[in-house]
């Protein structure tokens, strides 16, 4: 697993441009993070880095486009199994608990499905040095039905994550999300997990 900076110095503003698609390619075909600024999601899946705006569009990010967080791994599954179709995040959590061996080992998830609804998020850009509890607050939230796609989801060990202050700071920027995204935000920060959807390439394009 590769990471670039922590939640931590996240939470803080520190979103100047670090590492570029391209290096982090050369790292994992798979995994999450964001933009410089804050400007857009990153989610990188089958060798691809996405970026998911404020907008609601994805496409596909430069080789040259720079992050200040990632996380990135090689995606080689030892479990491939089917799952029963799950109603919430906390049955998709309890679903991937199931095949844990270890909470001191790093994970990574990928679910490809159908999905009768779907809601996700993503930030909009921020100023230099804007501090994540602010970008929260402006983040916009989209909503799909019936389509074909991919969560990616990664899991770390609870001594993993920062703790004290910047764990404080971490909690109240995403209990300033809205409304209708907290609940899951809080669920899947109870299980230290991030999780976030991106829609297949080519199915991205029909919802442009």
């Amino acid at each position: 697993m590769f990471r670039v900076s922590t939640t931590g110095a996240l939470v803080e503003g520190v979103t100047a441009a670090a590492v570029t698609a391209r290096t982090l390619l050369e790292h994992g075909d798979f995994g999450l993070g964001t933009f410089a600024d804050l400007d857009d999601e990153m989610v990188v899946v089958d060798g691809c880095v996405y970026r998911v705006r404020g907008t609601g569009a994805a496409s596909e990010a430069a080789p040259g486009d720079a992050a200040p967080f990632a996380v990135v791994t090689r995606f080689e599954p030892e479990v491939d199994v089917p799952t029963l179709p799950v109603s919430s995040l906390e049955v998709l959590a309890a679903c991937c608990d199931g095949h844990r061996l270890s909470s001191n080992l790093f994970y990574a998830f990928r679910l490809d499905g159908r999905f009768s609804h779907l809601q996700t998020r993503a930030v909009n850009r921020q100023q230099a040095a804007g501090r994540l509890i602010d970008a929260a607050k402006a983040q916009s939230e989209f909503e799909f039905t019936d389509v074909a796609g991919t969560l990616v989801g990664l899991w770390w060990a609870c001594h993993i994550i920062e703790r004290g202050r910047d764990e404080d700071r971490f909690r109240q920027a995403q209990a300033a999300t809205p409304a209708a995204s907290r609940h899951a935000a809080n669920a899947s920060a109870r299980k230290r997990r991030c999780v976030r959807a991106v829609v297949r390439w080519r199915q991205t394009l029909k919802l442009l």
